[in-house]
């Protein structure tokens, strides 16, 4: 074990090539612990300054609590690029609370080509905390692989273009978070989330919002699959709000609601596309709510469930699904019926499922 905080600065001669690597020797993660106490001087564990090509990889590294109000493991800053964190486990400090300053990882400087990837991130207030001033954005960053738990946020992002954030899985049971991932990009040339499982217990499952594209950089959000399990406090599994371009493919959302729904489109979402996708609330709320009015982009082939009274809340309240078509004009070839999944951890179609054979699922 390493008790001790550590600040990188920029190394002459890093580059692609000649990369600066940090790694367990056996390569096994919990073979070597570098572990700090939180305090007023550092904050961190770990911390890039001005960096280029690091490599932190195959390691543990864990923030100590202590009575100061930051703990933070690892903290990008003043542009550090094409830096990874790879196959580690990082010990957060449990929070239950909107405070960037107890983030596992943390950014709020403009940082390029930054991956975090294949990692274990554990409690914080935020799992991965990315998020710059107006005006400044990181581009290239890639998060992809990891596994969250029971951060108070798990992904918190603004300003960043170029953003993948894929196949990670994040779980949380805080009884009062706003939502498990949300993302603020302002201003793209596209990203993609894709293939990441999300299950959490209240509040909202993802929130996309001021998220601009454009006819050559879409905004793809597909194949993700997100659970709201029922204990009263879930909202919405989706929120859209704000944001163009958006391609909303694939996706399978199941939620239990009492008042909400399982997708929200909000307001000025232009040019949005919902295809393929299963909108479920077991909760006795609505299977969609939309504030202003229909993507313009076109919605079909989806899969639409409530076991309330009511399917939609669309400017007024609609009963049924075919009062929502009227309304919409759009999904002609969707249906309205309860999905069935492989189980209640797995929600991929069940083979043969009839609502899966009606839309090629």
């Amino acid at each position: 074990m390493y008790t001790e905080s550590i600040s990188f600065k920029k190394i002459d001669g890093s580059s692609s090539v000649n990369t600066i690597t940090f790694q367990s020797e056996t390569g096994i993660n919990s073979d070597v612990m570098i572990q700090a106490e939180s305090n007023d001087s550092t904050g961190y564990v770990i911390k890039f300054n001005s960096c280029s090509f690091f490599r932190i990889k195959n390691v543990s590294i864990k923030i100590v609590e202590t009575p100061v109000n930051f703990g933070s493991v690892v903290g990008f800053f003043y542009e550090t690029n094409n830096t990874r964190i790879e196959g580690c486990i990082l010990y957060g400090i449990k929070k239950d609370e909107f405070n960037d300053s107890w983030s596992v990882i943390y950014s709020a400087t403009a940082s390029n080509n930054n991956s975090i990837i294949n990692n274990t991130i554990l409690d914080g207030s935020f799992g991965i905390c990315w998020s710059t001033n107006f005006n400044v954005y990181s581009e290239g960053l890639v998060i992809q692989g990891n596994l969250i738990k029971e951060s108070y946020y798990g992904i918190y992002i603004t300003q960043s273009d170029d953003l993948r954030i894929i196949g990670n899985i994040i779980t949380t049971s805080h009884p009062d978070i706003l939502q498990t991932v949300r993302v603020g990009v302002y201003s793209s040339t596209g990203f993609e989330i894709s293939k990441n499982k999300l299950n959490f217990s209240a509040g909202s499952g993802m929130l996309i919002a001021n998220c601009v594209g454009n006819d050559s950089s879409k905004l793809v959000l597909t194949n993700n699959i997100i659970t709201g399990s029922s204990n009263g406090y879930v909202s919405y599994g989706l929120v859209i709000s704000r944001s163009t371009y958006l391609e909303i493919y694939h996706n399978t959302i199941q939620v239990a609601s009492k008042i909400d729904a399982a997708m929200e489109v909000g307001d000025l979402c232009d040019k949005t596309k919902l295809y393929n996708n299963v909108f479920s609330n077991i909760g006795g709320g609505y299977a969609i709510r939309v504030s202003d009015q229909y993507p313009a982009g076109g919605s079909d082939y989806n899969c639409f469930y409530t076991n309330g009274p009511n399917f939609s809340l669309c400017s007024s309240v609609l009963k049924d699904f075919s009062g929502f078509k009227a309304i919409t004009k759009m999904d002609g070839n969707s249906i309205c019926v309860l999905p069935e999944f492989i189980s209640t951890d797995d929600l991929h179609a069940k083979a043969g499922s009839p609502w899966a054979v009606q839309l090629n699922r």
